[in-house]
């Protein structure tokens, strides 16, 4: 273990530095994942006594990281239903801003073994269904809607969670952050941001988001039903193209 600034911080094995484990009223109990821009932890909110995902990003001082995180928390912010996750609170430690959601024990649909019966996806789909319906009364669109961003817990409740990604339906309302489309052979999930909105995961993004289209609720409803197809038939339509294979194979379909 190591110690910053008199407190005692976890071992560097996600972030680095590690995060102190007790800051702004929350110790962290355990790494719970990672990803390109942040990673999760396990963390204990002390003053209520329970348990939240603590998202944290991997970037110090980067303003563009800042703004993505409190669009988050403010898209979180404007929906209140049992299948959205639901956001507690937001801030910043060590240059690092943070973001403080509840914790939703059970696991992600990515690690559900394949296929399923389909009396399970219809229970999924109808989970997720609500959860968009919500999202979009809310006025805004999901833009990453994949079987790791949806969870199962153990009652078989489903969560959609990450809303890293997410917007006002009314682009007028909450401008994009833009960024550099990159497309890495051979990795499925690489996330796209660019200055016309291209966003999301590319092997459930709509054919008409390639071709420069905006992203509407009815993209997110196509996302979804990659989704259910996948947890049906084991593997979604287009399993196997990647990179520019994916892209040229998406543009002209």
């Amino acid at each position: 273990m190591l110690t910053r600034g008199g407190m005692q911080a976890l071992p560097t094995t996600i972030l680095e530095p590690a995060p102190p484990v007790r800051f702004d009223g929350y110790e962290i109990v355990r790494p719970l994942g990672a990803g390109g821009m942040a990673c999760v932890y396990l963390a204990r909110d002390v003053g209520l006594g329970r348990l939240v995902a603590l998202k944290i990003g991997a970037t110090r001082n980067n303003p563009r990281a800042r703004a993505r995180f409190a669009l988050e928390a403010r898209a979180l912010g404007r929906v209140q239903h049992p299948n959205v996750i639901a956001a507690f609170h937001t801030g910043e430690i060590g240059g690092l801003p943070y973001l403080a959601t509840e914790y939703v024990p059970g696991r992600a649909l990515n690690d559900l073994r394949k296929p399923q019966r389909w009396r399970t996806v219809l229970g999924i789909g109808v989970g997720l269904a609500r959860a968009l319906e919500a999202v979009h009364a809310g006025g805004l669109l999901h833009r990453d809607v994949k079987p790791s961003n949806v969870m199962m817990t153990q009652d078989g409740t489903i969560k959609l969670i990450d809303f890293g990604l997410a917007r006002a339906i009314d682009a007028r309302i909450d401008d994009d952050i833009p960024g550099v489309v990159e497309l890495a052979a051979g990795s499925p999930d690489v996330h796209l941001t660019a200055p016309d909105c291209i966003v999301g995961t590319p092997r459930y993004l709509a054919p008409e988001l390639w071709s420069g289209a905006p992203a509407t609720v009815r993209t997110d409803l196509y996302a979804m039903g990659l989704v259910l197809h996948e947890l049906l038939a084991g593997s979604v339509p287009h399993t196997g193209l990647r990179g520019n294979e994916l892209v040229a194979f998406m543009r002209s379909h």
